[in-house]
């Protein structure tokens, strides 16, 4: 193949192996052992050639070194210092594809291909890809290697704009949270009824098995109490259910007027608005989306804004 002529071949060192088969053990079923195995390999190898080329990388930052996460993703992450996260996607030498599940569509500075041979004792560097919008990914598309140096200086020299990072919200229904998201019960008083989304008279939303909800502090204004961001996740047969609400953080209080929650779809275009009032003591939305779909969500108060982001 084309190519391989741009390829870089490395070996794949006897504590990598080790490192690789120790993961692959903790794993339920032989697919995912063999997944977990090849992506552990993967990524230590790109720590290698990065750590060679002289830029430093967190080989236990990422997910792919978090036992929990890797158990219920299909992560192969390396902490680019300075940069922000590299996708190591592995691939076997029968191969002409690469499979990027949708978890790491998002929250990734680029993906490097990296082919594992069958008896694991060697790495091919195949190319690169800043972007992908597809599960697969032809290996004749890949960038040649030297693109990837490139594309991390780019990314060291001029970082992107500050803003939240996606959160992955099937995470959430195997009990990991990202930072900053606690229990609503942690950041509001349980006099207030619309916590736990129990107000049937004005919402139609009911409890039910695998539900999860998580709310988090948002400081808009300086010298003003911060709100809550309330996030309400309900399985459906064909996709995910939301509920959305902004709260006072004191079960007294009621929102300033005229702050603004707003629904944006993966395409940055707003699709639902709410706007309270006066005396409002909360605003909401209502809204579904299928798995692997990014939404955002903007609470903006006068000139102020804070913008929190998620995939399904």
């Amino acid at each position: 193949m084309q190519v391989e002529d741009q390829s870089l071949v490395l070996p794949i060192t006897t504590a990598a192996r080790q490192m690789a088969a120790a993961f692959s053990a903790q794993q339920a079923t032989p697919d995912k052992a063999q997944q977990v195995c090849l992506n552990t390999l993967a990524v230590w190898v790109t720590h290698d050639y990065l750590q060679m080329m002289g830029i430093p990388c967190d080989l236990d930052a990422g997910d792919s070194w978090n036992p929990v996460v890797r158990a219920c993703s299909n992560v192969a992450d390396l902490e680019v210092a300075a940069s922000g996260r590299l996708e190591c996607r592995p691939v076997q030498g029968h191969e002409d594809v690469c499979y990027l599940p949708p978890e790491v569509w998002v929250d990734r500075i680029g993906y490097l291909v990296v082919q594992i041979s069958e008896n694991l004792r060697q790495a091919r560097l195949l190319g690169f890809t800043p972007t992908v919008a597809a599960e697969h990914l032809p290996l004749g598309q890949l960038r040649p290697l030297e693109s990837l140096l490139a594309h991390l200086s780019e990314f060291s020299l001029n970082p992107p704009a500050i803003k939240s990072p996606w959160t992955q919200l099937e995470l959430w229904f195997s009990g990991l949270f990202a930072d900053g998201w606690q229990p609503a019960d942690a950041l509001l008083c349980q006099s207030q009824p619309a916590l736990s989304f129990r107000r049937a008279e004005t919402m139609d939303v009911q409890i039910v098995e695998g539900q999860v909800q998580r709310a988090k502090l948002l400081s808009l204004k300086p010298n003003q109490a911060p709100v809550v961001l309330v996030l309400d996740c309900k399985p459906g047969q064909d996709q995910r259910l939301f509920c959305v609400q902004v709260h006072p953080l004191a079960s007294d209080a009621h929102l300033p007027a005229d702050l603004q929650l707003v629904v944006f779809d993966e395409g940055a275009e707003p699709v639902l608005e709410a706007r309270s009032r006066s005396a409002d003591d909360y605003i909401q939305l209502q809204f579904s989306g299928h798995r692997g779909e990014r939404f955002s969500l903007k609470v903006m108060l006068g000139d102020f804004s804070v913008t929190e982001q998620f995939v399904i």
